[in-house]
């Protein structure tokens, strides 16, 4: 006689229950290392922890971000819930998404994607860049101011 054999598998709930603050489609972030507000209105139900992912243009995670339980703070009578996110140094220049998932107490979770903002990227690389050709036109600059002086 075969056994059943249950396994617990989180269902996603339907996506329309968070309502996305911010990043907007206009929002711009900076790939620096320092924070970027996050905010979102959920009212549906007890959220046990917070989840978010920074998603690439293929919708592929590109970087998570640990769980977290955030307190919502109630604006005109809606729970709002924010998150300052570090904007990691080492992505590209381009479109990204945040994926926003909250786990309910009955092992579901309930996910939202935010439209697609841009994340101005290689800031490290670029100041690097900047600063190997500052020092170049200063070392050009001084070997000419150099020999152009007379000896006495």
């Amino acid at each position: 006689m075969p056994v059943l054999q249950w396994h617990l598998v989180s269902a996603c709930v339907s996506q329309d229950f968070i309502k996305i603050l911010q990043p907007k489609n206009t929002s711009v972030w900076v790939a620096n290392g320092k924070t970027r507000r996050v905010a979102f209105a959920y009212d549906e139900g007890e959220i046990d922890k917070w989840l978010f992912e920074i998603l690439d243009n293929k919708g592929k995670a590109v970087y998570p971000y640990p769980d977290d339980i955030i307190i919502p703070q109630i604006r005109g009578g809606k729970s709002v819930y924010e998150k300052n996110l570090v904007v990691p140094e080492s992505l590209k220049s381009g479109k990204y998404r945040l994926t926003i998932c909250g786990w309910l107490k009955d092992n579901k979770k309930v996910c939202q994607k935010t439209a697609a903002f841009h994340i101005e990227g290689d800031q490290v690389k670029s100041k690097l860049v900047s600063l190997k050709h500052s020092q170049l036109i200063f070392s050009i600059n001084y070997k000419r101011s150099n020999t152009n002086r007379a000896v006495l």
